[in-house]
């Protein structure tokens, strides 16, 4: 069985060395790593050192405005690149109709621009205390696969929409 690694778990090794970070995460048997950050190397070098490492990337942290409409190329440059094919949006501000529509409305974009066989999951966060599902309306109900799930740090929606 190949395990694989939160880099967040290592944030602070990762910001001052994050090569020398997966080369020491390698040596202790890890085979994936997901990512959250690459503290400004490009993605052929964390590339090339995953290869070196034998290690792969299973998944980065990345946040929405990576995929706004004035980056979402560079963004999907810099995964292909580095051979991701997920990304996992941690957190977005959905508290109330306006923001939950305006990122409905942002994810519906990205769809149009992801390359073939892209999958992107979204793992939101309420920052609510709100014990149940927020009525957010019928704006859920165009997103397939959405459940409601409790949290230890609380109540959060999780899905995951496979775009092509």
């Amino acid at each position: 069985m190949k395990y694989g690694l939160q880099m967040y778990s290592v944030r602070d090794a990762a910001e001052k060395d994050l090569l020398g970070t997966l080369e020491k995460v390698a040596a202790l048997g890890y085979h994936y790593a997901e990512f959250a950050g690459f503290f400004g190397h490009s993605a052929e070098a964390v590339r090339a050192k995953l290869l070196e490492c034998g290690m792969e990337v299973s998944s980065t942290h990345t946040g929405m405005q990576e995929l706004s409409d004035d980056v979402i190329g560079e963004t999907i440059r810099y995964h292909k690149t580095l051979g991701n094919r997920l990304i996992v949006l941690p957190w977005a501000d959905l508290d109330d109709q306006q923001k939950l529509d305006d990122f409905v409305t942002q994810t519906e974009k990205v769809q149009a621009r992801l390359a073939f066989g892209w999958a992107i999951t979204i793992t939101l966060t309420s920052l609510s205390p709100t014990p149940t599902a927020p009525a957010f309306g019928s704006s859920w109900k165009n997103a397939p696969g959405w459940t409601w799930r409790s949290t230890p740090t609380g109540p959060s929606w999780a899905g995951a929409i496979r775009w092509k």
